[in-house]
């Protein structure tokens, strides 16, 4: 999963096209393109994970990933076969940040892991005590939670 989420950081199409397994890959190279010129990727957060150790063929990710739009439009992602729009939040000091909550699947076939699909999950909020999800070092109730 941070292998992936470096990769949509510095745009690396290839490897996310080659860590995406090939049973749930479909033709998303423009679309990918275009999610990468248009987002600045700031901060993932790994929220929970399932399985996936050494002995493992599957394993889930929760995960929230904090960016920032580089287009005024509304931002629209493609995450393996799903498209879905993210929009930011409108009562925060911070409105231009976003968040992407997923939790993801993957299955390794011999030493490599591989992407299957993600579902898309309802906004993260954790604890006004704990950090926020942005990547700001604040907590929550100084930060998203205001």
């Amino acid at each position: 999963m941070r292998s992936r989420y470096t990769a949509f950081a510095l745009g690396d199409i290839d490897y996310l096209l080659a860590t995406h397994h090939i049973d749930y890959r479909s033709d998303a190279h423009t679309s990918l393109q275009q999610t990468i010129q248009t987002t600045q990727w700031l901060n993932l957060l790994v929220i929970d994970t399932q399985k996936g150790q050494r002995k493992d063929k599957t394993g889930t990710v929760e995960f929230v990933a904090a960016y920032r739009s580089k287009a005024p439009a509304k931002l629209s992602i493609t995450l393996g076969n799903q498209k879905a729009s993210a929009t930011d939040s409108e009562n925060s000091p911070l409105n231009d940040i976003g968040q992407l909550h997923e939790k993801s699947q993957f299955v390794r076939e011999g030493p490599q892991w591989f992407y299957t699909q993600g579902d898309l999950l309802p906004p993260y909020q954790p604890k006004r005590t704990q950090p926020c999800w942005c990547g700001s070092r604040l907590k929550f109730k100084q930060c998203h939670g205001k």
